[in-house]
């Protein structure tokens, strides 16, 4: 197999890096090219040998926030990216981008700047600048290694203009995999680069600072929580699947962070096996807004496992802070202990060493599977489902959010003696305290049994504030013994969400209002009709017990969803636009689900009786402001009068409630106008029997509400006699001889009202200075803040401004070698067509000079030659050997030359060569005079045809001219200069 057939592995270390800015940064790295398909990269994290299917890592943000002259680095230090073979076939980069953290955790970090690397194809030439670490060999399946510098640039959208924002330090590595198998058999190795240590990736175990980290990070403001219909409800969980629906209220005392500072906390929720293999978590919360120790979210986590894996299972929520992505704590339940859909509510106590108390996490939790057991083998019903739709009117009295609760009573006059109607209020939700680290089995199978009042269920908060609505459902497990009888109802109870979350405790205590629906067979057979068999509605519930009151002065009702589950796997209710559709419930003996009234077959029109009767709802008309006179829950339903054309021959003559019917034998006797007049007439009686029945319920309920204030009366009585004595006995004391009796009772009763007023002003007053130090603390962490992004941004204005006179600059320069080019070009024109002309004075004068200079060379070559020979004569004379007769002669005779006259001849020789070099120089000279003399010339002449060209004259261009051409000529740098000697320059002599 060659190497084109193996994957690659792309490994990046992360050193240091620096930016032109302060401030905290994170890096977003990615694998990106024509042959690469991102769907098959797998991405490892520092040594782990679990790999994640991803193209790109998010590292953590850098711990140090300092000047553009800090070094930062980053906790994810190692990344590898595993490539299949295809991705050899095309171009593979890698894409990095640096974000800035924002000081507001909800918003989007800002980009920076951005460097694309190129991961293959790369040329050795590329890499001259970088600094290799380990030669590769030919057998090797390393491609290269080498650490370099990689520069992060930003575009300027308005100037076009691309600027250094930072650059970072980088060891690379690629490698050609020796298994086909993507999964690797041992970890990673990290590049060997002979350097200081750097911080391990943020999936160790255990970082060098001693504290843990996750893979997670917080949700962004973009992004929307798990919807609440995963809370409750009938919906089961995907085949072969178990989900466990996690709501998480709050906590109190979270542990400190590494650092010592208060944390921003987030929660995780994940299984044990994802714990085991490294995997992502399922769901995550928001981060609360500001750090705090005490944090509070109301959102909803959804952990799924595999259903055959569920008694091993456990859920482990992970608390810890943004973004640093520390571990604060964690909570291990195992899913064996929970029964099925069945609402638990918990409070998790953690120790906690830092702090003074216990971390206690408040959660409500529901274990789902995908289909819902059996109560009973006969019954063939499993439980009733319950959507809240929410409150009708819009409500005056606000309350903020409100919280809804549903539970089904067995007795219902006993809970509302005993839980409503009772001052406060002791009705809520009971919170099931369970100890880690360990908890024990018993503590869950504590919390899942149901008291005697039913197990409540919990919806999320409702808004809007002016009109609540949940559109949350509610499954009860059951069958027809279990849920429907005559003293069993449900009932909703509704409180703030502002009073649930307090400096102690989650608890919701003390509803501000409640509503029941009894649940009798009335209900139950409404249910089985084949109509109601997608639901059932119930319109205008009244809200009970409380104070709340609608624009038109009345108690706010609610309206809600029934449905009878029949089937294992029940399917969705109906969508809201669609509950239109639904029957209504009546309550009323036999009485169908429908919304239109049942009449007989001689009625006439809607709202009429015949022969000439008053119509049914006379007595409406005629009080139509009539209201109970106790505004307390009904007993017993409101019946209507089921006409006599309609009855079976089955039923009896008189109902369970008393009302008369027509026997079957005399029915048949009568015709149909005798119906009608015996139907209106029985009606009128059962509404009388009703309106009886009614008085006697509210006279009932006066007298309980007398018998109560008189117990109340007798207690306040007592009380105060208590207090005479008290007083009485303070007075009459033997020590107390100079005090009249009147100025003690008056002073100790201003002493108490001081004490009192002291007491609540110190509570005020201490509250009000721990307020303020919270306000301080958060001003100066905002003055810091402030002063760095003043410092920054001064910083960035210098350089801007630097950047600006640069261009400015650069715009200067490029507009004068414009016109410097246009003159240019004018100039060579000009130059071709003056060269052309055969009677250019200038020209002329040119070739007259090269000439001269030309025949003077060649004297002067000449010259020199002439003395190069006679040089060699003499010496030559000088070096023959002479005999000694000829030495005689030579002494005798004047001979050849003697010292004396050598000296003198080399004497003159030097005088020469020195009047040579002299000429040399002023012939020099005076060449580039004319040299200079010609340019301007030249210019001056170029400058007066530009002039006639154009139609401007200069006239002290044109006088120079004219006063050159007809003015005396300078001195030729050519003319003769008297006899000269040979140039060693122009023709160089061999000095000795």
């Amino acid at each position: 197999m060659g190497d084109d057939d193996k994957p690659l592995r792309f490994t990046i270390e992360i050193f240091n890096a620096q930016f032109v800015t302060s401030g905290r940064y994170f890096l977003i790295l990615r694998i990106v090219g024509s042959k690469v398909k991102q769907s098959k990269l797998k991405l490892y994290v520092g040594s782990s040998d679990v790999a994640l299917e991803d193209y790109q890592f998010t590292t953590d943000a850098c711990l140090e926030d300092g000047d553009p002259e800090t070094l930062v680095t980053f906790t994810d230090s190692v990344i590898t990216f595993w490539m299949p073979p295809e991705s050899v076939d095309g171009d593979i980069q890698l894409v990095i981008e640096a974000y800035r953290l924002p000081e507001n955790p909800m918003h989007e970090g800002d980009k920076c700047g951005e460097a694309v690397f190129s991961v293959f194809p790369r040329r050795g030439a590329l890499f001259s600048g970088v600094r290799r670490s380990t030669p590769s060999t030919k057998d090797s399946n390393e491609l290269y290694q080498f650490e370099t510098n990689i520069t992060l640039n930003q575009v300027q959208e308005d100037e076009g203009l691309w600027i250094s924002c930072g650059s970072i330090r980088a060891a690379m590595r690629l490698v050609f995999e020796e298994e086909e198998q993507p999964k690797p058999s041992k970890k990673p190795q990290p590049i060997q680069i002979s350097r200081e240590p750097k911080p391990g990736p943020s999936t160790a175990p255990d970082t060098p600072a001693g504290f843990k980290k996750i893979q997670e990070s917080a949700l962004g403001s973009h992004v929307n929580s798990i919807p609440v219909h995963h809370l409750c409800g009938s919906n089961t969980a995907r085949e072969g699947k178990c989900e466990v629906a996690v709501l998480i209220h709050g906590a109190l005392g979270l542990p400190m962070k590494s650092d010592g500072r208060v944390p921003q906390p987030y929660i995780v929720g994940k299984s044990r096996r994802a714990v085991a293999q490294m995997q992502m978590g399922q769901s995550v919360t928001h981060a609360v807004i500001q750090p705090t120790h005490s944090p509070s979210w109301e959102e909803l986590l959804l952990i799924e496992v595999n259903e055959d894996e569920a008694n091993n299972e456990a859920v482990i929520l992970l608390v810890a802070d943004h973004p640093s992505k520390e571990l604060l704590t964690e909570f291990t339940m195992p899913l064996s202990h929970l029964k099925p859909f069945h609402q638990y509510h918990l409070e998790l106590v953690q120790p906690n060493s830092e702090l003074s108390g216990d971390t206690r996490l408040y959660i409500t939790l529901m274990k789902k599977l995908d289909k819902l057991p059996l109560p009973s083998v006969d019954a063939k019903i499993y439980g009733i489902e319950v959507l809240l739709r929410g409150v009708d009117s819009p409500i005056l009295s606000q309350m903020g959010p409100l919280i809804a609760t549903g539970r089904i009573v067995n007795d219902w006059r006993q809970y509302k003696e005993t839980m409503l109607s009772a001052q406060p209020r002791p009705a809520g939700i009971t919170v099931t305290t369970i100890h880690f680290p360990s908890p024990h089995p018993t503590s869950f199978a504590i919390a899942g049994t149901a008291n005697e009042y039913g197990a409540p269920q919990l919806t999320t908060t409702a808004g809007p504030q002016e009109q609540p609505q949940w559109n949350q459902t509610m499954f009860f497990l059951g069958d027809k013994s279990s849920l429907f009888t005559t003293e069993s109802a449900l009932v909703l109870e509704y409180y703030p969400a502002s009073l649930a979350m307090t400096r102690d405790c989650w608890q919701l205590t003390s509803p501000v209002g409640y509503s029941y629906q009894t649940m009798d067979q009335l209900l139950l057979s409404s249910l089985q009709w084949d109509s109601a068999k997608m639901g059932l509605r119930v319109d205008n519930l009244p809200v009970e017990g409380s104070n709340l009151r609608t624009a038109v002065g009345l108690g706010p009702t609610v309206g809600m969803v029934l449905r009878l589950v029949t089937d294992e796997k029940p399917d969705q209710l109906l969508s809201a636009a669609h509950l239109s559709s639904l029957p209504v419930f009546r309550e009323g003996p036999q009485a169908a689900p429908h919304d239109e009234p049942v009449q007989a077959e001689n009625f006439g029109k809607a709202g009429q009786a015949p022969y000439g009767l008053p119509p049914m709802n006379a007595v409406k008309k005629m009080l139509p402001q009539f209201h109970s006179l106790y505004t307390a829950p009904r007993n017993e339903p409101v019946k209507e009068y089921v006409p006599l054309g309609k009855l079976s021959p089955q039923e009896g003559t008189v109902d369970a409630y008393g009302s008369s019917q027509i026997p079957p034998e005399v029915r048949g006797e009568l015709d149909a106008n005798s119906l009608a007049v015996m139907d209106y007439q029985m009606k009128e009686v059962d509404r009388y029997r009703t309106a009886m029945r009614k008085m006697a319920a509210d006279l009932l309920h006066v007298r309980e509400d007398c018998k109560r204030l008189e117990e109340a009366n007798s207690r306040l009585r007592r009380e105060l006699g208590q207090h005479d004595e008290i007083s009485r006995l303070m007075v009459s004391s033997k020590d107390l001889d100079n005090v009249t009796h009147s100025e003690l009772v008056q002073k100790f009763v201003l002493l108490k009202k001081k004490l009192a007023d002291e007491s609540a002003k110190k509570q005020e007053m201490k509250s009000r200075l721990q307020h303020l130090q919270n306000d301080l603390i958060k001003k100066n962490e905002m003055e810091k803040d402030f002063l760095k992004l003043q410092e920054a941004h001064e910083g960035q204005q210098a350089l801007l401004q630097k950047l600006q006179g640069k261009v400015q600059k650069a715009q200067t320069i490029q507009d004068t070698c414009k016109k410097q080019e246009k003159v240019i070009v004018q100039l060579e024109q000009l130059l071709a067509q003056r060269g052309k002309g055969p009677y250019n004075g200038v020209s002329i004068e040119t070739g007259e000079t090269y000439r001269k200079l030309s025949e003077e060379n060649i004297r002067l070559q000449a010259e020199v030659l002439q003395y190069k020979e006679q040089l060699k004569a003499a010496e030559a004379k000088l070096k023959k050997p002479r005999s000694p007769g000829e030495q005689r002669v030579v002494g005798v005779s004047n001979g050849p030359m003697s010292d004396m006259e050598r000296l003198e001849l080399f004497e003159k020789l030097e005088k020469a060569e020195g009047r040579i070099v002299a000429l040399e120089k002023q012939l020099a000279d005076n060449v580039r005079k004319w040299a200079k003399d010609k340019a301007d010339l030249q210019i001056k002449l170029n400058e007066s045809q530009v002039a006639q060209r154009t139609g401007y004259k200069n006239s002290s261009t044109s006088v120079d001219i004219l006063d050159w051409h007809n003015g005396p000529k300078p001195n030729s740098p050519s003319r003769h200069l008297g006899p000269r000697r040979p140039s060693p320059k122009l023709d160089p002599l061999e000095r000795r």
